[in-house]
C-alpha cells in the first residue's frame, strides 16, 4: 500500500480546471446513480464542539474509486498553532477491497470544500462581470478558496472584501490586478457584495442583513445566517438534504423555526443540470460536503501520482 504524504501531494497538486473535472465526474455519477454514500456518523467526546468524521463513499463512470475519509475538527486549535482539522483517505480497490492507498488530505479536503464552491461560480461568472466578492473568516479554507478563484476566474473580479476577527497581515494576500479591502466588521464586508463566503468556525449565527439584490452567498461554514435572512433567498441550493438538514446547520435551524423542508431546496446535481440565470434572483448554497468528491479528487491525484510521479518519500 502507498503512503501519500501532504508535501507529495503540494507538489504535485492537479489544477483547478482538473480538480473542477474530477469533481464533475462525480456529478454525474450521481446522475446516472453509479454511487453509493451512507450518512455520515460524527465521533464526540470531550468538548461537544469539536468532531471526527467518518466519510465513506463508492463513485462510479470512469472514476471508479472507493475509500473513506476520515477527518478531525477541533475549532480551538488554532491557541496551539495547529490546523483546525486534519484528515487522511484511504483508498480501496474496487474489484477486491484491498486498501491501496493512505493519503494525508488536508490540502485535499481544502481543494474539494473550493472546488465544489467553483462548480457554482463556474456557472455564475457565465454572466456576471465586475463581480464584488467577500469573505467572513479568512483561514485555510478561505484562502485555498480565493486561490481558486484567482485561478479560473480573476478576470471577472473587481473588489474583494475580507472580514476576519484575526488580524490579517496584508503581506499574506496576493491578489494581483485586484483590489483588496480588509473589512473592520462582517456588515462592511457583506453589503456590498455579488458573491458572499462565509468560511469562519461559528456556532451562532451572526449574519442579520438580506443580502444584495441578485447575489450569491456559499455558505461553507454552514453556522452563520439566522434563519430569517435564509428564508430571504430566492434558491435555497443544498448538497444533500439529509446530511445537511442536521447538526445544529443554518439548514436545520430554518428547518426549525419556519419549516424550511428539502421539497423547497434545489440539490447540487439538479441545480448543476440545469443552472438559473444568476441575473436574476438570490441564491443560498450550503454544502455539507460530500464523501464521493473527497474520493474522486484523491483517485484522480492518486491515479496521477502513480503514473510516473511517485516518489520514494510517498512510497510504503
Amino acid at each position: 500500500m502507498d503512503y501519500i504524504t501532504e508535501s507529495l501531494i503540494e507538489q504535485n497538486s492537479p489544477s483547478w480546471p482538473e480538480v473542477l473535472n474530477a469533481l464533475e465526474g462525480s456529478i454525474q455519477a450521481i446522475q446516472s446513480s453509479s454511487y453509493a454514500q451512507p450518512l455520515k456518523p460524527y465521533l464526540r467526546f470531550g468538548d461537544p464542539k469539536n468532531r471526527i468524521i467518518a466519510m465513506p463513499a463508492f463513485v462510479g463512470g470512469h472514476t471508479n474509486a472507493c475509500g473513506i475519509k476520515w477527518i478531525s475538527s477541533f475549532p480551538d486549535n488554532y491557541l496551539s498553532g495547529l490546523p483546525r482539522a486534519h484528515a487522511l483517505i484511504i483508498l480501496n480497490e474496487t474489484s477486491t477491497g484491498v486498501p491501496i492507498a493512505t493519503m494525508e488530505s488536508n490540502l485535499l479536503s481544502a481543494m474539494r470544500t473550493a472546488g465544489v464552491s467553483g462548480l457554482i461560480l463556474k456557472h455564475f461568472f457565465k454572466t456576471r462581470e465586475n463581480v464584488t466578492l467577500g469573505f467572513s473568516g479568512f483561514g485555510f479554507i478561505a484562502k485555498t478558496h480565493l486561490e481558486m478563484i484567482q485561478s479560473l476566474f480573476l478576470n471577472k473580479i473587481s473588489k474583494i472584501n475580507i472580514f476576519d476577527q484575526r488580524k490579517i497581515d496584508p503581506t499574506q494576500v496576493n491578489s494581483p490586478n485586484i483590489q483588496i479591502d480588509f473589512s473592520k466588521t462582517w456588515e462592511e464586508a457583506y453589503e456590498a457584495c455579488d458573491v458572499f463566503l462565509t468560511c469562519t468556525t461559528t456556532s451562532a449565527p451572526y449574519i442579520c442583513l438580506p443580502p444584495k439584490e441578485n447575489s450569491l452567498h456559499i455558505d461553507v461554514s454552514l453556522r452563520d445566517y439566522q434563519p430569517e435572512i435564509v428564508k430571504s433567498f430566492d434558491r435555497i441550493v443544498v448538497d444533500d438534504w439529509d446530511e445537511v438538514c442536521r447538526e445544529n446547520t443554518d439548514i436545520e435551524r430554518a428547518h426549525l423555526s419556519w419549516g424550511l423542508e428539502k421539497s423547497s431546496t434545489i440539490d447540487l446535481p439538479s441545480f448543476l443540470l440545469s443552472p438559473p440565470s444568476f441575473s436574476k434572483g438570490t441564491t443560498f448554497f450550503a454544502p455539507m460536503g460530500m464523501a464521493i468528491f473527497d474520493i474522486a479528487l484523491a483517485s484522480t491525484v492518486y491515479q496521477y501520482l502513480k503514473q510516473g510521479k511517485l516518489r520514494s518519500e510517498g512510497h510504503g
